[in-house]
């Protein structure tokens, strides 16, 4: 089930070195007490791209709170951190939710604005050119804090985790996953894979993958120099917590490259304070939602609809907005 699904993480992966990967973003839940998710809980993570601003997934936007706080520069997933910030706005693709349901992910993508910049170097972003960044078969890295035992509600990990993939092409990708991760999934002829939206990767070892707790996990390529020199691939989009496939082979992720002109505009309107709809982005600027009534469910808190879809929407629950897969959007059907 994709709900589960993309809470996705580092199965049997190995210590991250200390200092190595401080660009990468663990983001808090900011509210206190909202169905079962605890002030200052641990929900996705995503990647330092500017020192203001983090690059993560649409899912994570929704499932974090929409304003996060964030961590840079954590070891130890309940440790401290060298750097907090908080998010005062957050611009996701408009696709993601026009056609938003458990089984069909559109333009999984977002931005979240600091409040201040971070001192951390951020990771180096890839062009839009090759896209996707990696070569089919090339070895990479994935990041992040999540289960290491492959069992739902079994906890994170102690400290942040890598683990060894390698880039599988469109074709295997879509052999692979077909239609269950595919955002055309019964609403348009043109797969996904084609559309290079998503990447996907073989595992390094047997069950070596994302696995629950987590989404927004970078997908990197390893300088052998420095951090300063990494580049990022991947968002953690997908998993089934042990690969996929005879050989337990696959994780997916939003292909970064494929939204290099997405990601510029939306640095672009973040620094022109922009906090309402433009083009491609839907922006939420944590300012204006500061006075929601306290009955009701925030704009980034959790609510319960079942199916979630935008059309389908449990709205009378939350404040502003529709409950769309599982958290209140400012968005309306």
């Amino acid at each position: 089930m994709l709900e589960e699904g993309v809470f996705a993480q580092i199965l049997n992966g190995h210590a991250a070195e200390p200092n190595r990967y401080d660009y990468v973003a663990q983001l808090r839940f900011p509210y206190a007490n909202n169905k079962g998710v605890a002030k200052g809980q641990f929900v996705c993570a995503g990647v330092l791209i500017r020192p203001d601003v983090v690059l993560t997934t649409a899912w994570c936007a929704s499932q974090s709170g929409m304003w996060p706080e964030v961590r840079l520069g954590a070891l130890k997933t309940q440790g401290k951190a060298k750097e907090t910030r908080k998010v005062v706005a957050t611009a996701w693709h408009t696709g993601y939710l026009k056609q938003a349901t458990v089984y069909n992910i559109v333009d999984n993508i977002a931005l979240m604005k600091l409040d201040k910049p971070s001192k951390i170097a951020p990771i180096c972003q890839p062009a839009d050119f090759p896209n996707p960044a990696a070569s089919v078969n090339e070895n990479l890295c994935i990041l992040g804090y999540g289960s290491t035992t492959g069992k739902p509600g079994s906890g994170l990990a102690v400290q942040l985790m890598n683990g060894n993939q390698r880039r599988l092409g469109q074709d295997s990708c879509d052999k692979m996953w077909g239609n269950f991760v595919d955002p055309c999934y019964a609403n348009c002829s043109t797969s996904n894979w084609g559309t290079k939206q998503y990447l996907c990767t073989a595992n390094g070892k047997k069950d070596e993958a994302l696995c629950w707790e987590d989404s927004g996990a970078p997908l990197i390529r390893r300088s052998n120099n420095n951090a300063k020199q990494d580049m990022l691939i991947g968002l953690g989009a997908y998993t089934e917590c042990k690969g996929k496939g005879n050989k337990q082979e696959g994780s997916v992720f939003t292909n970064v490259a494929q939204y290099y002109d997405w990601i510029f505009r939306g640095v672009t309107l973040f620094n022109q304070k922009k906090c309402k709809d433009t083009g491609r982005h839907e922006i939420a600027c944590a300012k204006d939602y500061n006075k929601q009534p306290a009955k009701c469910t925030p704009v980034g808190g959790r609510c319960e609809t079942e199916p979630s879809t935008l059309n389908n929407s449990a709205k009378d629950t939350c404040c502003v907005g529709s409950c769309i897969l599982g958290a209140c959007m400012p968005v309306e059907p």
